[in-house]
């Protein structure tokens, strides 16, 4: 049987100014990729995987999650690149080596078809060195019944009519981080209500504003522990399932 990884890709996210406002809401796209079959562009962290014969751009972080630099680069999900420098490309592989093969601070020319327009859309390449750092994580677990939460720092699971706590995430300013929260802890109530599913526990997180306070009652080992904390404001995030055979 094939192992399913969790890859949970920790984007630009960590960039954007505190005040800035977030466009997205804190969840997640899955997908299911076979190993090579998706590169993550550094300098706008837009994720391009291979979709049967195209190559498409899956995902692209707001601009306030972006280097300043390159908030104004017109990447949308949905596009599909046909030509790198001038150079037709047809599979990942062939979109990484030419962003290799780039020399830093040259343009790199994205050949684009959006709908039925084409395009081009090109920006500098970066050092690397000075390029933020995309951290993939990869968890042995996850799959369906996987609920993640980025900016709290939690990947959550069902498990016999329970929310478990199924892996703290390394995001540096995540909600949960210096709390009383551990990988296995089952999170019985939110704010007082009753929560034995999944489901149940979206739709009373959902219905709780950025900023205010979040009560969790959670269980360990028998003994119910209280843990609370600020509604933290979402963050872009991609996560891949990913079967190696």
């Amino acid at each position: 049987m094939a192992a399913v990884l969790l890859l949970v890709l920790l984007s630009l996210a960590t960039l954007a100014p505190a005040h800035a406002a977030s466009t997205q809401p804190d969840s997640v796209k899955m997908m299911r990729l076979a190993p090579g079959d998706a590169f993550p562009i550094p300098e706008t962290g837009a994720l391009v995987v291979k979709d049967g014969a195209d190559l498409r751009v899956q995902f692209v972080p707001p601009p306030g999650n972006r280097p300043e630099k390159y908030r104004s680069v017109d990447l949308q999900e949905g596009d599909l690149i046909l030509l790198v420098n001038g150079k037709r490309v047809r599979n990942v592989e062939d979109l990484k080596k030419a962003h290799a093969a780039t020399p830093a601070g040259e343009q790199f020319k994205l050949g684009i078809q959006r709908g039925q327009e084409m395009m081009m859309v090109s920006f500098e390449k970066g050092d690397p060195k000075d390029l933020p750092k995309m951290n993939m994580r990869i968890m042995t677990s996850g799959g369906d019944g996987t609920e993640v939460l980025p900016a709290v720092g939690v990947v959550l699971v069902e498990k016999k009519k329970s929310v478990i706590v199924d892996k703290l995430l390394p995001v540096e300013m995540s909600a949960v981080k210096g709390l009383d929260v551990k990988e296995g802890d089952a999170i019985v109530a939110v704010n007082g209500t009753e929560v034995t599913s999944l489901k149940e526990f979206v739709r009373v997180y959902d219905d709780i504003a950025v900023g205010e306070k979040v009560d969790w009652k959670i269980r360990r080992s028998g003994k119910d522990i209280a843990v609370s904390f600020a509604k933290p404001k979402p963050m872009g995030k991609v996560i891949m399932h990913r079967e190696e055979r």
